[in-house]
């Protein structure tokens, strides 16, 4: 499990994510991008991982509604992740 955190944090760092273990199998990670914030939660195990939307600021975050660049950031993020970790 330690392997697997630790590829995942690497795969954020490329792209600016700053992570932090929260407990056993899971991060918060959080991006600044100019005036706004992304804040997810990525939960992992040896054969997959989820990441889901904790929080946000200046992304027009509604229920089902966030600005467009959020998706893109995690959608990299799940990408860059999937690579490291070869999955």
């Amino acid at each position: 499990m330690a392997e697997v955190e630790l590829r995942i944090k690497k795969a954020g760092a490329r792209r600016g994510w700053k992570m932090k273990g929260v407990g056993p199998g899971e991060l918060e990670a959080f991006i600044f991008v100019r005036t706004h914030m992304a804040k997810v939660t990525i939960a992992f195990s040896q054969v997959a991982f989820s990441i889901r939307y904790l929080d946000s600021i200046n992304l027009k975050h509604k229920p089902g509604k966030i600005h467009s660049a959020y998706n893109r950031w995690v959608t990299n993020l799940k990408n860059d992740i999937d690579v490291e970790l070869s999955f």
